[in-house]
């Protein structure tokens, strides 16, 4: 083993040199992308689809060619629901083939650590876990924004104000057809092992787990209809890579749609 390790710094120090000379100017190419981002990582990006920040967590990446154009992608996870459980969804994120250097913030999904206001971001996304959290079962909401409804490949955006029922269980009854990510269900037998215990979330937080929403506007029905399967569990650290969205029903435009939690749910 140890020759074999002491065979790999040799045959790879001059890339090792290249990228750490490059990150001192926070700078990367397209051909070290493979070896910039480091497995089990926190990627910081911004929605497309509600142009605010989220955080994933990254877990692998190859360089890949559609209709003849190149590009890293990036497969990732985040948290979220789906009207039955709670857990682990897969995200695909690309980065398309460039030439030469470019800035890291400038690659539009990049590691968290390289953020100009890191600890920020943190403390806005990790408030916004905590409210994802809060909004299980149904829930009696005054919203002021824009939700959308994915139809198909195109993403439909319509403005919102007014009264809104956020029950993501009631949204898949009603919309069968919606395309639900696939959550990665593991077995919570083994909740001593931290690792897999992180990636056992299933079921939804409780009002403890939500420090800003004693305040909100509250006419929750006493039984969830969210269908939780164990005990939830979600570490402090890992509420940053919940959904930005959660699915909900608007009284005025009688439209089901995702909602965005930035806004006033």
């Amino acid at each position: 083993m140890g020759k074999l390790i002491e065979f790999l710094r040799t045959h790879y120090a001059s890339t090792s040199e290249k990228l750490t000379a490059l990150l001192k100017h926070k700078e990367i190419t397209f051909e070290l992308l493979p070896v910039f981002f480091r497995p089990n990582s926190v990627v910081y990006m911004i929605s497309g689809n509600s142009g605010a920040p989220r955080c994933l967590r990254f877990d692998s990446g190859q360089e890949k060619t559609f209709n003849g154009k190149t590009c890293f992608e990036l497969s990732c996870h985040c948290l979220t629901n789906d009207g039955k459980c709670f857990g682990e969804a897969l995200v695909t994120v690309q980065i398309q083939k460039f030439q030469g250097v470019m800035k890291i913030p400038s690659l539009g999904v990049y590691p968290l650590e390289y953020h100009a206001d890191k600890q920020k971001v943190v403390e806005k996304l990790t408030k916004r876990g905590q409210k994802f959290m809060f909004l299980r079962g149904a829930h009696y909401r005054k919203y002021e924004g824009q939700a959308f409804y994915k139809d198909k490949k195109e993403v439909r955006k319509f403005a919102v104000s007014g009264r809104v029922m956020i029950d993501a269980a009631s949204f898949r009854e009603n919309n069968p057809n919606y395309f639900f990510p696939s959550i990665d269900e593991k077995p919570l037998e083994d909740d001593d092992d931290p690792d897999l215990r992180r990636r056992s979330l299933k079921g939804l937080g409780s009002r403890e787990d939500c420090e800003d929403c004693e305040d909100s506007e509250d006419i929750s029905s006493g039984n969830d209809r969210v269908v939780t399967k164990g005990k939830a569990f979600c570490p402090p650290e890992e509420l940053i890579l919940c959904s930005e969205t959660v699915y909900g029903f608007c009284f005025l435009t009688k439209r089901w749609g995702q909602y965005f939690l930035l806004s006033s749910t």
